[in-house]
Order: C-alpha cells, then sequence, then structure tokens
C-alpha cells in the first residue's frame, strides 16, 4: 500500500491523502480523509522532505490499520473457500 498526494484536473493538490493498493491484481484508490497539512515539497514526492510532518504520521497510522483489515478480509474470504 503507498501514499498519494493526487490532483486535481487543473493541477491544484486535492486536500485529502490517498492510499493505493491491489488486491488480486485490481488496484483501489481510498481518500483516507486526512487533510494535508503544512506544504508539500515542490515535486510532491514523498522522498523528499516538506513541512507536512504532522498529517503524515496520522496518515501512516491509519494505512497500517487500514492494511491491517484488508489482511484481516482477505484471510477469511481464503478460509470461506476452503
Amino acid at each position: 500500500m503507498s501514499l498519494e498526494l493526487r490532483r486535481q484536473e487543473d493541477g491544484r493538490l486535492r486536500d485529502h491523502w490517498y492510499a493505493r493498493y491491489e488486491v488480486h491484481g485490481r488496484r483501489f484508490t481510498v481518500n483516507l480523509g486526512v487533510k494535508v497539512s503544512g506544504a508539500p515539497p515542490a515535486s510532491c514526492s514523498l522522498r523528499e522532505e516538506g513541512d507536512m510532518a504532522l498529517s503524515l504520521v496520522i496518515v501512516v497510522k491509519l494505512r497500517k490499520k487500514i492494511r491491517n483489515n484488508l489482511r484481516k478480509k482477505m484471510r477469511s474470504e481464503l478460509e470461506d473457500k476452503r
């Protein structure tokens, strides 16, 4: 699962953080409901530092929660197929 900053059609950054993941070859993008605070790096790459550290910490915690929920769901689906 990766975190993303997404852009509007006019090139402006969207207000919220997004997570992208893949399940059984299908790609999904989810709005995490956490507003981007601070200024992102000029390239909008999360590999560079900006001053949005606090919202990034919150998003990383949400990502872990979502990842765990997806794993539980996938395990239960596998068990149901057996």
